[in-house]
C-alpha cells in the first residue's frame, strides 16, 4: 500500500473494523490502546502510565510489548471511581 494511502474497510467509520469473518466489530469489542483510553477518559498518557505504576488506574494487559485495555474494564474502573 503506498504511503498516506488508507485501506478499504468496506465503508465503516474508525470506530468499526473487520475481524476474522466478514463481520464488523465496534470499538467495545476489541482491545483500546493507551492512546484510545487517554483520549476516552480525556487524560493525558503519562496520567494513566503513572496510574498503572501506582496500581489505581484501570487494568491493563500486554500484548506483546504493546499496553492494552479491555473497554469492560475501563468502564467498569470508571463506574467504580464515580461510586466512590
Amino acid at each position: 500500500m503506498a504511503r498516506g494511502a488508507q485501506a478499504d474497510t468496506g465503508g465503516t467509520q474508525g470506530a468499526e473494523l473487520l475481524t476474522g469473518g466478514d463481520t464488523v466489530a465496534s470499538d467495545t469489542d476489541r482491545l483500546w490502546s493507551v492512546e484510545e483510553v487517554s483520549r476516552f477518559l480525556g487524560i493525558p498518557v503519562a496520567t494513566l502510565h503513572r496510574w498503572r505504576y501506582l496500581g489505581v488506574g484501570p487494568k491493563a494487559g500486554r500484548v506483546g510489548r504493546h499496553l492494552r485495555y479491555l473497554p469492560a474494564d475501563v468502564m467498569s474502573w470508571f463506574r467504580k471511581q464515580q461510586a466512590a
